[in-house]
């Protein structure tokens, strides 16, 4: 039992790393270059992502390599501030993740171990808050940030005009350079994701099965595949859209890790996941 909680903490790690107050993003607050009539398309992409303050959703995350299995679970988002994941069987809690302005928590609540890291390593190095990693998991462009204009700047373009399919390229500068690239379909959905930075391996992750929901269009399926030491990690999240709520949205409690809990560094746990099977 404990690799599958390795792996299913690794792959929730896996999807955040991938991302690497209320408003409505009503429109792009970066300086966007457009080729035809897309600059419209994406205000219009943008504006449907609605104006929520808190939601709801059913999780399910699914381990596909180098083992197979999969948990169930609810998800709660509250804007720019809070994302908290709970993983059960039969009822009981083996996994959380639970990511707040300060923090980045991951537990095994079956063997009580905890992966403790301070966000500001994200927003430090890479300019990456808690409202990013909301949109990245959403799948949507990420023009704002709290509220505030992303530092950078976006270019739309065709990938194939006849098709309808475009690309969203978003270069942000502050603090570190790196570029996003969304490709969207012609239902003016990003369908994948791909992350460049200087130095380090691309990432990146699909989004498949759009469909309405109370806090607008989200994806029905991310997915992922990485390699984790010699092993490739295969994973995939899966929401339920008719399931979303973004009213009268009661997040869960959380207590930080006690001393009952062995705490391990993220490179650490990446060595240990790497050599368990």
């Amino acid at each position: 039992m404990k690799k599958y909680i390795y792996y299913a903490v690794l792959a929730l790690m896996v999807m955040l790393v991938t991302a690497c107050g209320s408003h409505r993003e009503t429109a792009p607050s970066m300086p966007v270059v457009a080729t035809g009539d897309l600059n419209k398309r994406f205000a219009g992409m943008v504006e449907s992502y609605g104006g929520w303050n808190a939601m709801s959703t059913n999780v399910k995350l699914n381990i596909e390599s180098p083992i197979k299995f999969s948990l169930s679970g609810k998800g709660y988002m509250v804007k720019d501030s809070l994302i908290h994941v709970s993983m059960r069987v039969l009822g009981m809690e083996l996994g959380v993740c639970h990511v707040t302005r300060d923090t980045i928590y991951f537990l095994d609540k079956l063997h009580k171990v905890a992966v403790v890291e301070p966000m500001s390593k994200l927003t430090t190095q890479y300019g990456i808050t808690v409202g990013t990693l909301q949109s990245i998991l959403l799948g949507r462009v990420v023009t704002q940030q709290d509220g505030r204009a992303t530092k950078g700047s976006l270019t739309l373009d065709w990938t194939d005009k006849e098709a309808e399919l475009w690309k969203v390229i978003a270069q942000y500068k502050d603090p570190l350079k790196y570029t996003c690239t969304f490709n969207v379909n012609a239902a003016d959905n990003v369908t994948s994701l791909a992350v460049a930075v200087p130095g380090h391996k691309d990432v990146g992750c699909l989004y498949s099965g759009w469909a309405k929901s109370e806090a607008g269009p989200i994806p029905e399926t991310i997915s992922t595949d990485m390699t984790v030491g010699q092993k490739s990690l295969k994973a995939s999240l899966k929401y339920t859209p008719s399931s979303v709520s973004v009213s009268n949205v009661r997040v869960p409690s959380f207590k930080s890790p006690g001393k009952d809990y062995r705490r391990v560094a993220v490179n650490d746990l990446l060595k240990s996941v790497s050599t368990v099977l």
